[in-house]
């Protein structure tokens, strides 16, 4: 029996990266130019794709016997990511960034301050995003920033009569996003006027302050307490105004020598606006108020109005 000489197997280009093609793996014998069969985690085709494979390197000589083993590792090729939409202004709906990436169409997983779900609310995020497929590595960091909405907080007018205290004052809001109303305001603005009971007639600013929200920001417009003598209702615009019938029990039209567009405002003896509106002509609709004294605001006249 004649057996095989022993040869030595040597395996080269064990370490490649990724770029869509096969990688094949070297052999050189000693001696030299045996013919040597390769494998890869046993099959005979070479990989393409990024990963990990034992490489097997066996002799095929009548005369002489060797093998190798190795493992061939492809790592993943560099790619790169650009985050877009990475600012917004808060309107109650998620805010998911945008990835693209080189080479295109790669999957990527984006967190934002380590959560998958695209926040909200308005504030400051950290995101991050990583290239996720199996042939491919790459990462950016970035910030997401979601400004506040803007809210515009303007008072209600109102009006009384020296001597009386203050009304409630309320304020209007615009500018709510969602269908979201004022119960979503974190700390209401707080209005406020310098009049207090013992203020004589004039108009007194009603201004706002205080208010506070993760998601919007206040513009505050004030308003104004007009404060009337009860005496002087009725006589201060005569002369400009009048209204018939009065008292009135539907409708009242306004007799003036003022040409321009009339804007009408009604209010209860508590100050309170009941009615606003700007009509057309001279008439104003007032069966829906209750039986009563009221305080007519025409322009910037006042009239004391009776609903029988």
């Amino acid at each position: 029996i004649i057996h095989k000489a022993p040869a030595t197997v040597r395996l080269g280009d064990l370490e490649a990266t990724y770029d869509g093609s096969p990688k094949r793996v070297t052999a050189t014998t000693d001696p030299e130019g045996l013919p040597v069969h390769i494998t890869y985690s046993g099959a005979d085709a070479p990989p393409v794709n990024a990963g990990s494979y034992e490489v097997a390197g066996t002799i095929e000589d009548a005369n002489y016997d060797g093998t190798a083993r190795g493992q061939l590792v492809i790592h993943k090729a560099p790619a790169t990511v650009r985050l877009g939409d990475l600012e917004a202004t808060y309107d109650g709906i998620s805010k998911p960034v945008t990835a693209t990436t080189d080479p295109e169409g790669l999957p990527v997983h984006i967190t934002y301050d380590g959560s998958d779900e695209p926040p909200r609310n308005s504030g400051n995020y950290e995101v991050m995003a990583i290239i996720n497929d199996s042939n491919f590595i790459g990462s950016v960091y970035d910030q997401l920033t979601i400004a506040k909405a803007i809210l515009t907080a303007e008072a209600d007018d109102k009006i009384r009569v020296v001597g009386e205290v203050n009304p409630e004052f309320s304020i209007t809001y615009s500018g709510f996003v969602n269908n979201e109303t004022e119960e979503v305001i974190n700390t209401k603005p707080i209005a406020s006027c310098i009049a207090d009971i013992s203020s004589g007639p004039g108009v007194y600013e009603i201004t706002l302050a205080g208010g506070q929200d993760n998601d919007y920001d206040f513009i505050y417009v004030s308003g104004e307490l007009t404060i009337n003598s009860i005496t002087g209702l009725g006589e201060a615009d005569s002369e400009n105004y009048q209204i018939y019938p009065n008292p009135v029990l539907g409708r009242f039209k306004i007799a003036t020598q003022d040409k321009e567009a009339l804007n009408i405002w009604i209010y209860d003896l508590r100050g309170n606006l009941v009615y606003k509106t700007r009509p057309s002509g001279r008439e104003v609709n007032a069966r829906f108020l209750s039986p009563g004294s009221y305080i007519l605001k025409v322009n910037n006249g006042f009239i004391k109005l009776i609903k029988k």
